[in-house]
């Protein structure tokens, strides 16, 4: 069951938070933590890796929320989760940009 703690940026209206809390409260897949000024910090649990992509899009476009930051994830305990290794993502030949000379 892939776990995460997520933090949730929300719209800087006067009621982003009780919509936020509204909309998110009645998923049991999500906990709510205490609000930390414009930020709610979230815990999801589900069950596949699937269900917590699907999750994650949903929540980036909830009621009050602007923008979603992972904090922490675990998947120690998913079977179809492979870990690719960072030496085999494709590298770049571009050169890197520093800014205009």
């Amino acid at each position: 069951m892939p776990v995460a703690g997520l933090v949730l940026t929300l719209d800087p209206t006067p009621d982003a938070l009780q919509s936020a809390q509204e909309a998110l409260s009645t998923d049991p897949r999500v906990t709510l933590g205490t609000p930390q000024g414009p930020c709610l910090p979230v815990a999801t649990d589900t069950a596949s890796v699937a269900e917590q992509d699907a999750l994650w899009a949903w929540l980036q476009g909830a009621p009050g929320v602007s923008f979603v930051t992972l904090a922490w994830m675990d998947f120690s305990d998913v079977d179809d989760f492979v870990m690719p290794s960072r030496w085999d993502l494709p590298r770049s030949t571009e050169e890197p940009s520093h800014g205009s000379p």
